[in-house]
C-alpha cells in the first residue's frame, strides 16, 4: 500500500476504475453480492430495497454493490488505530450482535429502526455528504435515495460484523 493508505483496503471510491483495482487486489466487487444482503435471498432483499425507495431491483443492485464495499473500507480505516478499533469492538458487542441479520425483513420492510443514520454518522462521520454525492454520480441516483440505501445497508454491515466478532 502507499504510504498513508491503509493497507489491505483498495479504494473506498466508487467507480470502474476503482472496481478494477479491487478486483486486481482479489478483494469484492459489484455484482457479487457482498454480505448476500447479509444471508437469505438477496435478489428478494433488492426487491425489497427498491420498492421501499421506488427505484428497480438493478438499480438497488448498484448502488448496494458500490456502498457496500465502501462502507466496509471506511470501518477499516476507522479501525486502523488502536481508539477506532476499540470504539468498533465496543459498538459491535455492545449494540450490534447481529440479530438484525435474523429480521432483514423488518428492516426493508421499515417495521424495525435500527438508526442507520446514527451509525453512518459514526462511520462516514463528515464525509456523509460527499460519500453520499460520490456514490449518486457513480450509480446515477439521486442522494437523497443513495443516502436511504446507506442507512438500510449501515445496520446490517454491523450485524455482520457483530456476529462476526461474537462467533470468534
Amino acid at each position: 500500500a502507499d504510504e498513508g493508505e491503509q493497507p489491505g483496503v483498495v479504494d473506498a471510491e466508487p467507480g470502474p476504475a476503482a472496481e478494477e483495482r479491487r478486483r486486481e487486489a482479489g478483494q469484492p466487487v459489484r455484482h457479487q453480492r457482498h454480505i448476500a444482503l447479509a444471508k437469505g435471498d438477496s435478489d428478494m432483499g433488492l426487491d425489497q430495497i427498491g420498492s421501499q425507495l421506488g427505484i428497480d431491483s438493478g438499480t438497488a443492485g448498484k448502488v448496494v454493490s458500490a456502498a457496500l464495499p465502501l462502507l466496509l473500507s471506511a470501518l477499516a480505516k476507522n479501525s486502523s488505530s488502536q481508539q477506532g478499533a476499540e470504539a468498533l469492538h465496543n459498538a459491535v458487542t455492545k449494540d450490534h450482535d447481529g440479530s438484525i441479520l435474523d429480521n432483514i425483513g423488518g428492516l426493508l420492510g421499515g417495521t424495525l429502526d435500527c438508526n442507520g443514520g446514527g451509525i453512518l454518522g459514526h462511520i462516514l462521520g463528515n464525509k456523509r455528504e460527499q460519500i453520499q454525492q460520490g456514490l449518486g454520480a457513480s450509480t446515477g441516483v439521486d442522494g437523497s435515495t443513495v443516502s436511504s440505501v446507506l442507512e438500510l445497508l449501515a445496520p446490517v454491515v454491523m450485524g455482520a460484523i457483530g456476529r462476526q466478532t461474537s462467533s470468534q
